[in-house]
């Protein structure tokens, strides 16, 4: 039962993991715990119960019920996407940032299928205290080109953010002088 599909492809954590219940945290303890070696892999819109989770931002709690009871969790979305960027989007979802990079901190390097990375996500919202931490974890995702040879700087000043531009720069001066594709 915890591997049926329905026409969509969900399965019940799926299912679970998308619902409003009250008593959602229990539903999806049990489920994952039920068979730990299940991967979860992701339905027909290329949703993981994980990256559902997370992009909805609603419960830490169901969050860290997936990354303790699954042995190996997927936590894929759609357009490559990974739930780092569903966690970067906006600062409510901090606590649940911070539960990812103590799961697997290497998130923060994967690209969506447009090269884009968790910081090109967090500078094109001008999430400045999410910049700061990725970057706190990892200086070399600050250099990371997306497919159009724009780092997360470029996104930032395109966006006008300069709160973001400036903590990229002070923290990686050198930056400034890296060209996109467009020269």
């Amino acid at each position: 039962m915890l591997k049926a599909r329905n026409r969509d492809g969900d399965t019940p954590l799926h299912l679970a993991a998308r619902s409003t219940m009250n008593n959602r945290v229990g539903v999806v303890s049990s489920l994952t715990k039920a068979d730990r070696e299940l991967d979860y892999r992701p339905n027909k819109a290329r949703e993981t119960p994980l990256y559902l989770v997370v992009q909805r931002g609603s419960d830490v709690a169901v969050v860290s019920e997936i990354l303790k009871n699954c042995k190996s969790p997927a936590y894929e979305g759609p357009g490559g996407k990974t739930a780092m960027p569903a966690a970067v989007t906006d600062n409510s979802k901090d606590v649940i940032l911070n539960k990812l990079l103590e799961w697997k901190q290497d998130l923060i390097k994967e690209r969506d299928t447009k090269g884009w990375t968790p910081l090109h996500f967090a500078a094109h919202n001008g999430n400045l205290e999410v910049v700061k931490k990725l970057l706190d974890k990892d200086k070399s995702v600050a250099y990371a080109n997306n497919d159009e040879g724009n780092m997360a700087l470029h996104i930032a000043t395109a966006m006008g953010d300069v709160p973001v531009m400036n903590e990229i720069i002070q923290k990686f001066p050198d930056c400034w002088e890296m060209a996109n594709s467009k020269g």
